[in-house]
């Protein structure tokens, strides 16, 4: 994680930072870590919206789906995939 947040201080360009995020997101759901997956994916999210980057849009919004099932929280599990696949059939 640390060289992951090294990485996203020095990154510039939008997209390489919401890549950054989704890999921190993805590690800490292998960390079994949901609050840090959510804050990590809500970031990227929000930097995709920024450039209209569909894709990752899509992959942001499936981490929180993925987070939401950690919590055990299926509603917003749902809610999360559903939106994901919305974009990523787009």
């Amino acid at each position: 994680a640390d060289s992951l947040l090294s990485l996203l201080k020095n990154t510039q360009p939008d997209s390489e930072k919401t890549s950054v995020l989704i890999k921190l997101a993805s590690f800490f759901y292998d960390l079994e870590q949901p609050q840090k997956v959510i804050e990590y994916a809500s970031q990227a999210y929000s930097l995709a919206k920024k450039s209209n980057d569909q894709h990752r849009m899509a992959e942001a919004l499936s981490k929180q789906s993925s987070a939401y099932y950690l919590y055990g929280d299926e509603e917003k599990n749902l809610e999360y995939a559903s939106k994901a696949l919305l974009l990523y059939e787009e």
